[in-house]
């Protein structure tokens, strides 16, 4: 009896030896690593569509939207200053179906300025958050920092400053700061009278004292050296430590030197 094989047997033998080598090939051949950046394949819904389609669970849906952000967020800088950043339109959203969701203007302010650096997405979401909260001390100093170490404009991020240093729970050396953004946005008698007025409130030896002490020694030693150095003669002649100052060939100088008393700003990032 002879033996036929058909040919669809001989086309599925083949197949099956084609996989069983292209798996054996596959598993030695290293293949390069595929990236998509969160930016190209985030994905964001339309908050208008959520609330039209949630049925009244708008707030279960934004803490699923915020869990699901924290979990999909990434270290990559937004370089385009146009809004569009996936974070922000992520937190936007969340922002549209719970605008009483504090923990999203506090954490994602901070993450969409330092981590994500999309300063504008910053502004406008600490903005949303600040008209909800609007006399919040973090919320407030972070809009600050914002504008005055990030974007460079003491003048605008000083009133936000300002509501923090009316707060009982503001940062220990924050007196210390908002006293140079005060020499920066009003002039150095008016920095002087505040950093005077918060030194004597705080407890000899304390770390707070001590910087606040170096700030007022530089603004009065300034003040006091250029008078001097002017040749007017209602000048004071003591440093803030008591310690006269020097005459050396016709130049007043104190006896210890004068620190800057401008802000330090962070380098602008690539």
């Amino acid at each position: 009896m002879k033996l036929s094989i058909r040919p669809s047997a001989i086309c599925f033998a083949l197949f099956l030896l084609t996989l069983v080598v292209a798996g054996a090939i596959g598993s030695k051949v290293t293949r390069p690593p595929i990236e998509v950046e969160m930016q190209e394949s985030a994905f964001t819904f339309n908050s208008k569509f959520l609330e039209l389609t949630g049925l009244g669970l708008k707030t279960a849906i934004a803490d699923l939207m915020w869990i699901q952000t924290m979990i999909e967020s990434d270290h990559t800088h937004y370089k385009s200053r146009d809004l569009d950043s996936w974070m922000f339109r992520r937190l936007e959203a969340i922002a549209d179906l719970d605008p009483y969701f504090y923990e999203n203007y506090l954490y994602g302010g901070q993450y969409l300025m330092i981590i994500k650096d999309d300063l504008l997405g910053a502004d406008k979401l600490l903005s949303r958050g600040l008209k909800i909260f609007p006399s919040d001390t973090q919320l407030n100093w972070q809009m600050g920092f914002l504008w005055i170490f990030e974007l460079g404009d003491t003048k605008k991020g000083y009133p936000y400053f300002e509501v923090v240093s009316k707060s009982p729970t503001r940062g220990p050396m924050f007196d210390v700061m908002y006293a140079r953004v005060k020499s920066e946005s009003f002039g150095d008698e008016e920095a002087y009278q505040f950093a005077l007025e918060s030194w004597k409130q705080h407890r000899d030896g304390t770390p707070v004292k001590e910087r606040l002490g170096l700030v007022l020694y530089s603004l009065k030693g300034a003040r006091d050296l250029q008078c001097l150095n002017s040749g007017k003669t209602n000048c004071e002649t003591r440093d803030f430590e008591g310690q006269p100052y020097l005459n050396e060939k016709g130049v007043w100088k104190s006896s210890k030197p004068l620190k800057s008393t401008h802000l330090y700003r962070r380098k602008k990032r690539s």
